[in-house]
C-alpha cells in the first residue's frame, strides 16, 4: 500500500484533502486504519499532524480510539499533539476502549491490552488527566484501565459530567445477567475494582438513585454484600422523582414497551439496559415487525420465538435470547414532557391493570431488586437487614411489587416473613395484584393441598441433560415416537396355528385393562419389552379416575415425563431405534398430577453422586400458587374463583414431532405441535430428493 501512495503523491495528489461529510484528511484515515507503513509515508512528505476534522479530532484521536498502539507510538514521537479542544480527548477515547462513538463508529476493534498500552504511552507523554478518563475506562468496563489511572492520580470519587461518580457510571451500564452463564459484563468487574481503591460505596446520584440501588437490580449478589460490607445503606429510599416509570406485569406487555421505546421520545429502560451474549457482545431487541427470522431461544430451546412480542439476538454470534431468558426488566422510564399523548392505543394500554405507573420515590434497594427479578441479590439485601415490610409513596412493599409481576422474589419474601397482610395506599393486599393468569391453578392446588403440579408447563432441573421446561400433551393423539414401519397387526390367515396365536392374544388383551384403577396414558408401556407394542391412545372409559397427563420437552428432546403402571411417576427417556421409553428417575409419591418432590435416580441408573431433581411449575404460575397459599383464607377476595374460571383454556399441543431419515439416526427435523399443516407429499419429495425412502411422520 505504500508504494500506491508514494505513486499517487508522485503524480500530484493533493496531500491535504478532506472527506465531505467528515472532513478528515489522508492522515485521519491511515491512522483510524491503523496502516503504519502508510503513516510513515504520510509523515515523510509532510502531513499536518493537528489537522482536525468536523468533530475537532486528530489523527492521534482517531488512533487512540481504534486502539492501534504502534501508529499511537509513531505519531507521540513525531509530536502529536495530545491537548486539543475537542469532545474528547484522546486519553479519554483509548480509556474508553473504543466504546465512545466517533463518526458513527463504536469499538473496541482493539484488544483490552491495546488500550491499556496506549493509555500508559499518553500519560507516560504529559497528556491532561482528566475525571473524564477515569468515568470512560469505568462505562467501558476497562478494570484495568481503572488501575492504571488510579495509580497516576485519578479521584476515584470524583464528579463527572453528569454528576455522577465512577463506581455509579459503571453500575448503570451493568448488563442483565442470563440465567446459566451469569454474564453481568466487565462493568460490573470495574465497579469491583473501584470499591477496592477506594471508591464511596455512599454515592448517590443527582436524583436519589444510589450505587447499592444500582447493584441490586443487576442480580451480583456478591457485589451487594461488598458494597454492604464496605458501608452502603441498605434501607436509603429515593426523594421525589421528576421521571415517571412505567411497569409491566407479564411477558405479553413487552409489545406495549416495545412500542414505547421504539416511538415515544425520552423513553428508556430504567434498570439495567440490556443482556450480553456469551461472548459479551450487546444483545439487540428485535420484534416480528422489525425482522422476519424465525429464531429459537439458545438458552431453554423455547421455539418461535418470532411469535413473542420481542426477543433478543446478538448477530455476530447468531445467539438469541427469549424474554424469560433475557431477564430484561419491564420497565419504561419517560423523562419529563415525554408522553403517549400522540399515541393514543400506548395510552390506552399503559393505562390498563397490567401496568402500573410510579415516580419510583420512596423506593429503597430492595424494592430495585424485586422489580428487576433480581432473586440473588434480594435475598442478600434480606439477610443484611432490609426491610420487607418497608412501604414507598403508594404505600407498596416489595412483596406488592413482586406480586405484581409475578417473579421469583416472592418466594424469598415470604421466606423473610414478609406481611402478605399489608395493604397499600388503595386497600389492597399483594394477592390482589397478582396477575389473574398466575393463579390459574392455585385453586385446584389447594384442593390437592398443594403438594401436586396441576400446570401444563413443568420445569426441570438438577437432572442433567433432561433439564429443560415440558409441556402437557394431548390425550387423544397418539404419541410421537418413531416407529418402524411395519407397525400394523399382522393379517389373520387360515393357518390353526395363527388362530391359537390370536386367540391367546385376546386372552392377554382381556387381563390388561382390569390391573389399573387409573387409566394409563399413552406409551406407557413397560421397558424392556419385546417386541415394543404401538403407544397407546388415551383411554377414558377403562376407568373412572381422570387420566394422568404427560409432558413432552418443549425443544423435541427425547424426554417425558408421565406414570405408569410399573414405575409410577417417572422422567422416561426416549430411545429411538428400539421404540422404548426408559425411566431415568421415577418419584416415590403416587399422585394424579406430577408430585413436586420425592425425586431420585431409577434403581437401574448408575451415577457417582445423588442428583437433586427438582420438578416445579413454570413460572408465573408458580409464585401465584404460592402466593395464594400463603394468604390466609379471609383475605382471598371472593370474586378470585370466578376470575379464574374465565380464563380461557389452554389448549395442548400435540408432541414435538420428529421426522427420523434412515440410515442416519443423528438428523431429524423438528416440527413443534406435530405435522399438523404439513404436506405429507412435500415432506416425501424432499426425502426422495435426499436419496432416502420417505418414512412416515409421527
Amino acid at each position: 500500500m505504500e508504494g500506491v501512495v508514494e505513486k499517487l503523491l508522485e503524480l500530484k495528489a493533493d496531500l491535504h484533502a478532506r472527506l465531505p461529510s467528515t472532513g478528515q484528511t489522508t492522515l485521519h484515515v491511515t491512522a483510524a486504519l491503523g496502516d503504519l507503513g502508510v503513516l510513515r509515508v504520510l509523515k515523510a512528505v509532510g502531513a499536518e499532524l493537528e489537522a482536525t476534522d468536523i468533530a475537532g479530532h486528530t489523527a492521534l484521536h482517531l488512533a487512540c480510539h481504534a486502539g492501534h498502539v504502534k501508529v499511537v507510538q509513531e505519531l507521540l514521537e513525531a509530536g502529536a499533539i495530545m491537548d486539543m479542544d475537542s469532545a474528547s480527548s484522546p486519553l479519554e477515547l483509548a480509556a474508553g476502549c473504543g466504546t465512545q462513538s466517533v463518526e458513527g463508529k463504536t469499538g473496541p476493534p482493539g484488544s483490552a491490552s491495546s488500550y491499556s498500552d496506549i493509555v500508559k504511552m499518553l500519560l507516560e507523554a504529559k497528556c491532561a488527566l482528566t475525571p473524564a478518563a477515569l468515568h470512560a475506562a469505568a462505562g467501558a468496563g476497562a478494570a484495568v484501565v481503572v488501575g492504571i489511572l488510579v495509580q497516576h492520580g485519578a479521584d476515584v470519587n470524583s464528579a463527572g459530567p453528569t454528576g455522577s461518580s465512577p463506581l455509579l457510571v459503571a453500575l448503570q451500564k451493568c448488563n442483565t445477567p442470563r440465567t446459566k452463564d451469569n454474564l453481568l459484563g466487565p462493568q460490573a468487574e470495574a465497579a469491583r475494582m473501584l470499591l477496592k481503591l477506594g471508591a464511596s460505596p455512599s454515592t448517590v446520584r443527582t436524583d436519589g438513585v444510589s450505587a447499592l440501588m444500582l447493584a441490586a437490580a443487576i442480580d451480583d449478589a456478591d457485589l451487594v454484600e461488598t458494597l454492604v460490607g464496605a458501608g452502603a445503606e441498605v434501607n436509603l429510599a429515593r426523594g421525589p422523582q421528576s421521571s415517571t416509570c412505567l411497569v409491566g406485569s407479564q411477558t405479553q406487555e413487552w409489545k406495549v414497551i416495545d412500542q414505547m421505546l421504539m416511538r415515544v421520545e425520552g423513553a428508556s429502560l430504567s434498570l439495567p439496559p440490556g443482556v450480553l451474549c456469551p461472548r459479551m457482545h450487546p444483545m439487540e431487541r428485535l420484534s416480528k415487525a422489525r425482522c422476519h427470522r424465525r429464531p429459537h431461544c439458545d438458552l431453554c430451546r423455547k421455539q418461535e420465538l418470532h411469535n413473542q412480542p420481542v426477543y433478543w439476538t446478538c448477530w455476530p454470534c447468531d445467539h438469541d435470547l427469549c424474554i424469560d431468558c433475557a431477564r430484561v426488566p419491564p420497565v419504561v422510564e419517560l423523562r419529563p414532557g415525554s408522553g403517549t399523548e400522540g399515541l393514543p392505543e400506548l395510552g390506552e394500554a399503559s393505562r390498563s391493570s397490567a401496568f402500573k405507573t410510579t415516580a419510583m420515590d420512596g423506593w429503597q434497594p430492595l424494592h430495585h431488586a424485586v422489580v428487576a427479578g433480581s432473586v440473588k441479590s434480594a435475598k442478600a439485601l434480606m439477610q443484611a437487614k432490609a426491610d420487607v415490610l418497608a412501604g414507598d409513596a403508594q404505600g407498596l412493599t416489595p412483596l406488592h411489587w413482586a406480586a405484581f409481576l409475578a417473579n421469583g422474589c416472592v418466594a424469598e419474601l415470604l421466606a423473610a416473613d414478609a406481611d402478605v397482610t399489608a395493604r397499600d395506599s388503595e386497600g389492597r393486599t399483594s394477592l390482589e395484584l397478582l396477575p389473574i393468569e398466575s393463579l390459574r391453578y392455585a385453586f385446584e392446588s389447594m384442593k390437592l393441598d398443594f403438594k401436586e403440579l396441576c400446570c401444563h408447563e413443568l420445569r426441570v432441573t438438577g437432572s442433567g441433560p433432561a433439564d429443560g421446561v415440558y409441556a402437557v400433551v394431548r390425550q387423544d393423539t397418539k404419541q410421537a415416537i418413531p416407529e418402524p414401519p411395519a407397525r400394523p397387526p399382522p393379517p389373520a390367515p387360515s393357518a390353526p396355528a395363527t388362530t391359537e396365536a390370536e386367540a391367546a392374544t385376546t386372552e392377554a388383551e382381556a387381563e390388561a385393562p382390569q390391573p389399573p384403577e387409573t387409566a394409563p396414558p399413552p406409551a406407557g408401556e413397560e421397558v424392556g419389552e419385546e417386541p415394543p407394542p404401538a403407544p397407546l391412545e388415551q383411554d377414558s372409559t377403562s376407568s373412572s379416575t381422570p387420566s394422568r397427563p404427560r409432558y413432552h420437552r418443549v425443544d423435541g428432546a427425547p424426554f417425558i415425563i408421565k406414570w405408569d403402571e410399573t414405575n409410577g411417576w417417572g422422567l422416561f427417556q426416549s430411545v429411538v431405534p428400539m421404540a422404548q421409553e426408559i425411566c431415568v428417575f421415577k418419584s416415590s409419591h403416587d399422585t394424579l398430577f406430577c408430585p413436586a418432590d420425592g425425586w431420585a435416580p431409577d434403581e437401574r441408573v448408575q451415577l457417582e453422586e445423588k442428583p437433586d431433581v427438582r420438578v416445579e411449575e413454570l413460572p408465573p404460575y408458580r409464585w401465584g400458587t404460592l402466593l395464594f397459599k400463603h394468604t390466609p383464607a379471609e383475605l382471598r377476595p371472593p370474586h378470585l374463583q370466578e376470575e379464574v374460571e374465565k380464563l380461557p383454556e389452554i389448549k395442548a399441543t400435540s408432541a414435538v414431532s420428529r421426522i427420523l431419515l434412515p440410515g442416519m439416526p443423528p438428523m431429524q427435523i423438528s416440527l413443534t405441535g406435530g405435522a399438523g399443516g404439513v404436506d405429507q407429499r412435500a415432506l416425501q419429495m424432499v426425502m426422495q430428493q435426499m436419496g432416502e425412502p420417505s418414512c412416515p411422520v409421527s
